[in-house]
């Protein structure tokens, strides 16, 4: 499956009428998650980054503190940073080419770390001082780190049907919203995602679920 990512726009009738759950799970009959407490290592590609720019260290701030919000409440696995050297599972990099308008960031599912060296890549409109994009980076990578922990987005997305967990909950950080500065991770993402890799089912409501080692890469020499 295609990685999904950030977009800003509005939302229409029918995405609404499709948003009717904490959190989204599963791809093609499977879902996908990571091996119970499981240490998601991650290292910043800096050289990526506009070398006159303050981007690197802010976006690595960001993410640090979106990563520390999923961390404090103990859902199951944890994130952590680590040097690029290290083995890790993903990279966070930065991506010039804005081939959307409208795209922030893009991110994987946990199945998608066997198919190569998965990224979380951030786009220059994340940047973006003029439409305010800038101070909220860290929502942005709250609903980025929403995707590698395996969530979908809360609406259902016709082309790979996905399946609900939780209750409804229009504001979950997995929606879509007008501006980053309304992602925000929601007392039922936590509480639902917690129960999510707590359970010890090997099925649920047909889609097979499937445990994913880390697989931990090692960066080439910079």
């Amino acid at each position: 499956m295609a990685s999904e990512p950030i977009h800003i726009k509005h939302w229409e009738e029918s995405a609404l009428k499709d948003s009717i759950c904490s959190i989204r799970l599963g791809s093609r009959g499977t879902i996908y998650r990571w091996k119970p407490r499981t240490v998601l290592k991650y290292s910043v590609d800096r050289h990526s980054f506009p070398q006159d720019t303050e981007h690197a260290e802010y976006a690595a701030e960001a993410l640090k503190a979106a990563a520390s919000l999923w961390n404090e409440r103990k859902i199951g696995v944890q994130f952590k940073e680590v040097a690029n050297h290290e083995p890790a599972t993903f990279r966070l990099v930065y991506d010039h080419q804005q081939l959307q308008d409208d795209l922030l960031a893009n991110a994987f599912l946990p199945n998608e770390v066997q198919t190569g060296k998965p990224r979380l890549t951030v786009y220059p409109l994340a940047f973006c001082k003029e439409r305010d994009y800038y101070n909220y980076l860290t929502n942005v990578f709250c609903h980025e780190l929403g995707h590698v922990l395996g969530l979908r987005h809360e609406f259902k997305e016709s082309f790979d049907p996905s399946v609900r967990w939780g209750k409804e909950n229009g504001s979950s950080v997995m929606n879509y919203f007008v501006h980053p500065s309304e992602f925000s991770i929601q007392r039922t993402d936590y509480k639902d995602l917690r129960r999510f890799y707590a359970s010890k089912g090997t099925q649920y409501k047909g889609f097979s679920i499937v445990d994913v080692d880390p697989a931990y890469f090692v960066p080439p020499s910079e």
